[in-house]
């Protein structure tokens, strides 16, 4: 039986990778992911250009703290998993509307990979993983000192 301690590093070096991947090719190309925020047809226009710069760089840093920073890991979990549901919701949304486009997430080129129900499950997953990472941060260290 693989210990729970594995499990949830297994998890968190899942969840940072995949939003260290996602965060790149948005912030090397803002313009691109402004359409691509465009075309789900959600986000009111005056806010495409302020959300395709600032959501990639949210990303980044979320990321790279759930990697490498204890103390913020908490905070990083659940920016994570407050992202994961809102891109659950929003593709289900989209597909629900009937708008067939590229999803956005690792790349801006709007003939990539189409959001489908395929992209809700592979959310959901990682939304699971996301809480489970979350709660886990939530949890005191344990150190030699506070085992006295």
């Amino acid at each position: 039986m693989i210990p729970r301690v594995r499990i949830l590093l297994f998890f968190r070096v899942v969840l940072a990778i995949v939003f260290l991947c996602a965060a790149v090719p948005k912030i090397i190309s803002p313009a691109g992911f402004a359409e691509a925020v465009y075309r789900y047809q959600l986000a009111p226009y005056s806010t495409v250009n302020f959300t395709a710069i600032f959501l990639p760089w949210m990303e980044l840093v979320s990321g790279l703290c759930l990697l490498f920073s204890r103390k913020f890991r908490p905070a990083s979990a659940l920016i994570i998993l407050g992202l994961m549901i809102f891109f659950t919701v929003l593709v289900s949304v989209t597909l629900y509307r009937g708008i067939d486009i590229s999803c956005g997430c690792f790349s801006v080129n709007p003939e990539a990979a189409r959001i489908g129900w395929k992209k809700v499950a592979e959310n959901a997953v990682l939304s699971l993983m996301a809480f489970f990472v979350f709660l886990d941060a939530l949890r005191p260290a344990v150190t030699a000192r506070s085992a006295l």
